[in-house]
């Protein structure tokens, strides 16, 4: 079953490093196929900033799509509204530290997080894109954690393996909020 994500933010913020790691990820699991692609201005920092990601089962032979089944907001100051993104059934994952509801974008499958703070308790206030990734892969359980850990050490840790510790510690994290949001809608839905 092919799954879409939509990963929506600001250069500058990991939004495509975010979609690239998903992807990679995605790649080591038997039986799975992905697609990536990228739309972001030509500002390198503070343009828009926009991530495709497909994992399916099957091979994806139409892997241009502008709605997805889920949403990632990586902040609420983008130039256009995660909710431009959304299907009726869609889930939007709303990265912010100011209180917002689904009303405001038309959903009731609505998760707010705080990544900045849950970053800061990882003691690594940049590892905000490892909490989203995090975030992400507890909500959906689309991808086995462990492979998308040890993506995260090969892409980031190749070059800065300092930092595998610190990012995962906020990976983890994201990937607790994730589950916490997963059983909450289960517990909705029954």
């Amino acid at each position: 079953m092919e799954q879409t994500f939509i990963l929506t933010g600001l250069g500058g913020q990991g939004v495509k490093l975010a979609g690239e790691i998903l992807c990679y990820a995605a790649c080591k699991v038997d039986g799975l196929f992905t697609t990536n692609y990228a739309l972001y201005g030509k500002q390198k920092r503070g343009g828009k900033s926009d991530c495709y990601v497909a994992i399916s089962d099957e091979i994806i032979t139409a892997p241009v799509f502008w709605q997805g089944d889920y949403v990632i907001a990586f902040t609420t100051e983008t130039p256009e509204s995660p909710a431009d993104k959304l299907r009726p059934d869609s889930v939007l994952l709303m990265n912010s530290s100011r209180e917002l509801t689904g009303d405001m974008y038309g959903t009731e499958n609505f998760y707010l997080f705080d990544a900045e703070k849950l970053a800061n308790e990882a003691e690594n206030p940049k590892g905000i894109n490892m909490v989203i990734i995090g975030v992400i892969v507890g909500f959906t359980d689309i991808l086995p954690e462990d492979v998308v850990l040890e993506t995260i050490f090969e892409k980031l840790g190749a070059k800065h393996p300092e930092f595998n510790e610190a990012n995962e510690r906020a990976y983890r994290l994201g990937l607790a909020q994730g589950k916490k949001f997963a059983a909450e809608r289960a517990a909705k839905a029954n």
